[in-house]
């Protein structure tokens, strides 16, 4: 909306008065930038339509930091991502986003409402995403839930009940016994009758 010149809102006869024609003239740029303010703080109310100065408010709410090689749309994305990302969290979704995360037989999630605890093993596999799950489970449980993550080994009666036998774990570290899930999947067998 474009502020037209103030001395044409007058009526034709006090258009002609000095005073009128100064006062115009002083006001009608004020009256410019405050429309051009109305305008951004209309457009702020939208994310595609947000100001540099918007952007940086909200990235401050949200505890956002821009990478250095964000674009304003990008940056304007991760707000919306943000602002969507709404309380209550379910525990369908929950899974779902440790699903996404991770394998969905990549961890166990165990709630216990009665006890207020959620206990989450991830295998050690994922390690790299480990902290990223601690965070997530951080930021959308409830705070009067325990959060316990852990790594999850295997265990010495899953690999007995796989089948392996002392001289089928020769051929693997103990930390590739105790770390990896494939491990209880793909059993050698034994050259030796020796146990």
């Amino acid at each position: 909306m474009e502020v037209q010149e103030l001395i044409t809102l007058y009526p034709p006869f006090l258009q002609e008065f000095a005073e009128i024609q100064e006062i115009s003239r002083l006001i009608t740029p004020e009256l410019r930038r405050m429309n051009s303010e109305i305008q951004r703080v209309k457009n702020d109310h939208f994310n595609n339509r947000m100001s540099l100065q918007a952007i940086e408010h909200w990235e401050r709410i949200l505890l956002i930091s821009p990478r250095p090689i964000d674009t304003i749309a990008d940056r304007r994305f991760r707000i919306l991502t943000r602002r969507l990302d709404r309380l209550p969290y379910s525990e369908k979704w929950l899974r779902s986003q440790m699903d996404s995360l991770l394998s969905a037989d990549g961890y166990t999630f165990e709630l216990s409402p009665e006890n207020q605890t959620l206990v989450v093993k991830i295998h050690i596999e994922n390690q790299s995403r480990f902290e990223t799950v601690r965070e997530l489970l951080e930021r959308v449980v409830p705070l009067d839930i325990a959060i316990d993550v852990e790594q999850l080994y295997n265990k010495h009666m899953e690999i007995e009940d796989a089948g392996y036998r002392h001289c089928s774990l020769e051929a693997y570290t103990h930390r590739q016994i105790q770390e990896d899930p494939s491990i209880l999947v793909n059993v050698p067998e034994c050259d030796s009758d020796s146990s």
